[in-house]
C-alpha cells in the first residue's frame, strides 16, 4: 500500500518559509565578477526565494570579417523572479502581532512600520540601513 504525501504544513513550517523569503538577499545569486551564478550553486535559502527562471535563446549575426564569413552567435538571456519579501515581511508582522490596531488605523507618519516596510521596498538593500543605531 502506497502511502500519501503529506500535502499539510503547519504553523511554524509557513512561519519558517515566510522568514526565509524575508530575509532573501539578492546578492547571494551573484559571484565576485557580478555573473548568475548557476542554479545548483545556489544555497536552498536562496533557492528557495526564486519565484520563477525563464531562459531565452537570442540568436544573432556576427560581424564580418576576412576571416569570417558572419558567425552565427548565440546568447542565452536569463529572467528571474524573486518571491515579494515585502509581503513575507508584512505577513510576519501579522503573524508576530508587530501591527496594533492603532497604528492601522493612523496615516503612516515619520518613523511607523509602515512607512519603514515601504521604505525597505524602494532600497535594493531591503531593511539593510533603515535600523537606527
Amino acid at each position: 500500500m502506497r502511502k500519501k504525501p503529506d500535502t499539510t504544513m503547519g504553523r511554524d513550517e509557513v512561519l519558517a518559509h515566510l522568514t526565509r523569503a524575508a530575509r532573501f538577499d539578492v546578492r547571494r545569486l551573484f559571484d565576485a565578477s557580478g555573473n548568475l551564478k548557476p542554479p545548483q550553486d545556489w544555497d536552498d535559502d536562496t533557492a528557495a526565494a526564486i519565484a520563477g527562471l525563464d531562459f531565452q535563446d537570442q540568436r544573432g549575426v556576427k560581424r564580418k570579417d576576412e576571416h569570417d564569413e558572419g558567425a552565427t552567435e548565440t546568447k542565452q538571456v536569463r529572467s528571474l523572479q524573486t518571491i515579494d519579501r515585502l509581503k513575507a515581511l508584512e505577513l510576519l508582522g501579522k503573524a508576530h502581532g508587530v501591527f496594533d490596531a492603532s497604528e492601522a488605523e493612523e496615516p503612516a507618519g515619520e518613523g511607523s512600520l509602515a512607512q519603514l516596510l515601504a521604505q525597505a521596498a524602494e532600497q535594493n538593500g531591503g531593511l539593510n540601513g533603515l535600523v537606527r543605531r
